[in-house]
């Protein structure tokens, strides 16, 4: 009576799991010559161009004003903006068209517009400052959209010389290349390149959002930053940052990111991608590099200051930097991290997904290099499906509770596979783990309700006392590279596995399992089908050598 309690118990916080799972698996610059510019025919006011933008593939925009620039020979044919002393100054709401090049000047939004936002349409610019931001939105009363014109390129930088460290010290430097106090929004098909040599490439200090667009940044600090969210939903971004990649939140309970599409590639000297908050990924293709990558030298992390550490106050404009300069970890968030789609290639030193809350993964799929932890959740880890594939780790899957209900996981460890702190239940999926510590160093209980587990020396043995699946161990020398399989005595295939480390035993568990009945361990052999993290489905196999016949417990 006591045992089935616990497994009511069991199934009841299964069934509390399940509900959030659910629901969220439902969810050369193009600029002209001086020359050439100068013979620029005016064009009428009310003449329309195609602007293209991520919500629509071709949107016509009747175009307010049209601006050439060409230092103190620029010409504005329109209203709404005005240009004096290398500044580009836009007053009001309105469309924008811009193209030519500011050698030494700014682009400034001040529009006090309540009706109409600014957009900007980007058609080859080429803006340089040597002692500020060359793009800044000082005040705007409506959302600001930086729109950038298909097969344009446009390139905004600033200066680590003598002017740049004369504002930096005085403290009016903006902080950013393209910076703004109010909503921000990046979109179109064009290119634009972000030279940071002082500060960050892109921030804003309200919401930051990518609709599309080739994005590079090359930032001496953050390359993409926004105070309260960041919002990337298409486009590509390629950032080398010597901070972080993508960081919300200078003030303490804000800094919420969403990305549902496109592709981002990441290098970055701390966090490629760090939320205060929440982090909610649905899709897109992500090549995170945190701390130069992984240098196959695995070793423990202390995370009882891995969370961010965010000031309440704030300097200049954008805050201060206020995390561990020793963190570098691809993927952080402090309050939750849901990953619901999205293909993730990481190398990381520091731990590869990280979060100060849980961690909910329903979908995706996930190729892992790190020093580290492959995941870490102060609170509980939840895996409904997926495909993640761990190459290298110091430890694997990490939280308090770990709860696993379907998905693919290989994890090819230096220390623990799972659970070393947390106790860990399986009623789903199929897991593989490698390791080097088994149960003599693990302090929690491995479950397995459902689903399939194989471990070699990488994850605790002790099992909770409820009703569980059977299970059977083998003692053998099983090489690397080199099949492990599993079969009835009538040879019909239970499990096969290309083993991915040599190791000496072996630890089997799942629902395909006969309690009482014996099987037969088999190593070598040849097995030509399908292949996911190294187990065989669908297939029949062709044994090698039998090792021994063992009985499931």
């Amino acid at each position: 009576m006591h045992s089935l309690k616990k497994l009511n118990a069991v199934l009841s916080a299964l069934m509390f799991m399940a509900l959030p799972l659910f629901f969220a698996a439902c969810k050369k610059p193009c600029v002209e010559t001086t020359a050439a510019l100068s013979t620029v025919a005016p064009i009428e006011n009310n003449a329309s161009v195609t602007v293209p933008t991520s919500q629509s593939n071709e949107t016509s925009k009747k175009v307010d004003t049209y601006i050439i620039l060409n230092d103190e020979n620029t010409t504005i044919n329109g209203k709404g903006a005005s240009f004096s002393d290398s500044v580009l100054k836009i007053s009001k709401g309105g469309y924008y068209s811009v193209k030519g090049k500011l050698s030494d000047g700014k682009i400034i939004i001040d529009s006090k517009d309540s009706e109409k936002d600014v957009f900007l349409q980007l058609d080859g610019v080429v803006a340089r400052s040597l002692s500020d931001s060359p793009f800044s939105v000082v005040s705007s009363e409506r959302k600001v959209h930086v729109v950038l014109s298909e097969n344009a390129v446009n390139e905004f930088s600033d200066s680590s010389g003598e002017d740049s460290y004369t504002a930096r010290r005085s403290g009016k430097y903006t902080q950013a290349v393209l910076f703004s106090k109010s909503d921000l929004s990046i979109e179109g098909n064009g290119t634009l390149k972000v030279s940071a040599k002082y500060k960050k490439g892109i921030y804003s200090e309200k919401e930051l959002s990518v609709l599309g667009g080739n994005i590079n940044v090359e930032s001496a600090d953050d390359a993409l930053g926004a105070k309260n969210k960041i919002a990337f939903m298409a486009g590509t971004l390629t950032a080398s940052c010597g901070s972080n990649g993508m960081r919300t939140g200078f003030s303490a309970g804000k800094g919420e990111i969403t990305i549902s599409g496109g592709t981002i590639k990441i290098e970055s000297g701390l966090d490629c991608i760090q939320s205060s908050s929440t982090l909610t990924v649905s899709g897109g293709t992500f090549d995170l590099t945190s701390g130069k990558g992984s240098t196959g030298k695995a070793g423990k992390r202390n995370h009882s200051k891995a969370i961010p550490h965010v000031s309440s106050g704030m300097t200049g404009s954008s805050g201060e930097q206020a995390i561990d300069a020793n963190e570098s970890k691809a993927v952080r968030a402090e309050k939750s991290l849901t990953v619901s789609g999205g293909n993730f290639a990481v190398n990381s030193l520091d731990d590869a997904f990280f979060c100060g809350g849980k961690i909910i993964i329903t979908d995706g799929n996930f190729d892992i290099k790190t020093d580290a932890n492959a995941f870490f959740a102060s609170s509980t880890i939840a895996i409904a499906s997926g495909n993640i594939n761990v190459e290298y780790c110091a430890e694997g899957i990490e939280g308090k509770s770990v709860y696993i209900t379907g998905g693919s996981v290989l994890v090819n460890t230096q220390g623990h596979g799972f659970g070393e702190n947390g106790n860990v239940l399986q009623t789903g999926g199929t897991v593989v783990s490698f390791g080097s510590k088994g149960e003599e160093n693990s302090k929690s209980v491995y479950t397995v309700m459902g689903g399939t587990v194989f471990s070699a020396g990488s994850m605790p043995l002790k099992q909770g006392n409820i009703e569980r699946c059977p299970e059977l161990t083998a003692t053998a020398t099983f090489p690397a590279n080199t099949l492990l399989a599993i079969t009835g005595l009538d040879g019909k295939e239970v499990f096969c596995l290309s083993i991915a480390k040599s190791c000496k035993s072996f630890w089997f568990s799942g629902s395909e399992l006969e309690e009482g009945k014996n099987y037969k361990i088999y190593s070598g052999g040849i097995n030509n089908g399908v292949s996911k993290n190294g187990v065989f489905y669908g297939s029949q196999y062709t044994p090698g050598w039998l090792v021994d016949t063992v009985a499931a417990k």
